[in-house]
């Protein structure tokens, strides 16, 4: 288990991030009417980029967030002075995979949706949300991936162990619950889990 020092900054670091989250939601709806659903494929490109630029500067928001954090919890683990480990670079953000996550669940779920009949308001407003989620869970992966592979590469930790939010979903609390601690990290869209690297 972690030291109540190491709890609480574990604590502070999945609050950053949710809120990290929320800001990409908001900015993320902001730039959706950008996306005309009477005319979807004339417009796609233009909500696109803007979407994507979007995603991409808070994946880097994300992983600066969890250095600071891994450099501050490695410190109260171990009892090392802050300065004495530096994480590695985080992974570069996903291009196609953010822009093939925001484009199925926004523009490609409308026309799926409108074949269903669904009114098209509704269809709208539901993709609105699922492009939105993707977007976030997009951005959450640089803060994600940076404490998995810093973890994989620091001889002092033996694995992560998931913290998930207070209403976590089944899988979450599930996953959670594990003793057998890896290297691996799955998060869907909306989910607000985060790793903490574990030291015996």
């Amino acid at each position: 288990m972690a030291t109540q020092a190491g709890v609480l900054l574990t604590e502070a670091h999945r609050l950053a991030q949710a809120k990290l989250s929320a800001e990409v939601v908001a900015d993320l709806l902001k730039v959706w009417p950008l996306l005309d659903p009477n005319a979807l494929d004339a417009t796609v490109d233009r909500w696109l980029t803007a979407s994507h630029a979007i995603v991409a500067k808070k994946h880097g928001d994300s992983a600066a967030l969890a250095r600071e954090y891994l450099r501050r919890f490695r410190a109260v683990e171990l009892g090392t002075p802050i300065t004495a480990w530096t994480p590695p670079a985080a992974p570069a953000a996903a291009i196609d995979a953010i822009r093939t996550s925001l484009v199925v669940q926004g523009p490609v779920r409308i026309k799926a949706a409108m074949v269903a009949r669904t009114p098209l308001e509704q269809a709208v407003q539901t993709a609105a949300g699922t492009s939105s989620a993707a977007g976030s869970r997009h951005a959450l992966t640089g803060g994600r991936d940076t404490i998995t592979e810093a973890a994989k590469v620091d001889e002092r930790a033996q694995g992560l162990r998931r913290v998930t939010s207070g209403d976590s979903c089944k899988f979450c609390s599930m996953l959670a619950t594990r003793t057998d601690f890896t290297y691996e990290f799955k998060a869907h869209d909306g989910c607000h889990c985060q790793s903490q690297p574990v030291y015996l």
